[in-house]
C-alpha cells in the first residue's frame, strides 16, 4: 500500500552513523552499524520527523556468532516465507568534504535481541510490522516501535563464512544456503 509523501530511492549504506556521530548532540550514537535503542542513542529521534526515517526491505540479514572455532555467520528471514523484512532505519544528508559532494545516507535502528536472536548476537535491526509503515514514516509513532521482534516473526541458518569474503560476489546467491555446524 503506498504512503502519502513516500519516496523510493537509493541511499548509500551506513554512511548516516557516522555523519550522525560527527554532529556534537548526536556523540552517543556509537556504533557504526547503526544507533541502538537500548543505549539510548536515539535521543535525537525528536529531530527526525519526516523525511529523516526510513524504511529499508532486506531478505534477510546476517549475524556472527561467537564460537571456539571462530565466528559462524547466521542468516536470518522472514519465518513466514515473506519475501522481504523491513528494517526500521534513519537517513541523512551531509557533504563529504573529501569527495566535495552531498552524500544521502542511511542506516539501520538496532535494539537489543529477543530470545531466538539471542542464541547467536546481542542485537538485532528493528523490524516494522506493515501496520508500523505509516505511522514510523509519517512520525505519529516513535520509539515504542523500536522494540525486538516477537518469537514467531524470524528463522535462521548457519552459512558459510565466504559471506564476509571480499572475494565473494554481492549477488552470489548461494550465500544464503544452508550449511551443516
Amino acid at each position: 500500500m503506498p504512503i502519502k509523501g513516500a519516496v523510493r530511492t537509493s541511499l548509500t549504506w551506513n554512511q548516516a552513523a557516522v555523519a550522525l556521530e560527527r554532529r556534537p548532540e548526536h556523540r552517543l550514537c556509537r556504533d557504526r552499524l547503526g544507533p541502538r535503542v537500548e543505549r539510548g542513542e536515539l535521543h535525537f529521534l525528536e529531530r527526525l520527523r519526516p523525511p529523516r526515517r526510513d524504511e529499508a526491505p532486506a531478505s534477510g540479514y546476517y549475524e556472527w556468532q561467537d564460537t571456539p572455532g571462530g565466528k559462524l555467520p547466521w542468516y536470518f528471514t522472514a519465518r513466514d516465507g515473506s519475501p522481504a523484512l523491513t528494517i526500521a532505519g534513519l537517513w541523512d544528508e551531509w557533504q563529504d568534504m573529501e569527495a566535495d559532494k552531498s552524500l544521502k545516507s542511511c542506516t539501520m535502528i538496532i535494539t537489543e535481541p529477543n530470545k531466538f536472536v539471542a542464541e547467536v548476537h546481542d542485537r538485532m535491526p528493528v523490524l516494522l510490522a506493515e501496520k508500523d509503515y505509516e505511522p514510523w514514516l509519517s512520525g505519529k509513532a516513535g520509539l515504542e516501535l523500536l522494540k525486538p521482534a516477537a518469537e514467531n516473526v524470524l528463522q535462521k541458518w548457519p552459512v558459510s563464512k565466504r559471506v564476509n569474503s571480499s572475494r565473494a560476489p554481492d549477488d552470489d546467491p548461494t550465500l544464503i544456503d544452508a550449511v551443516s555446524i
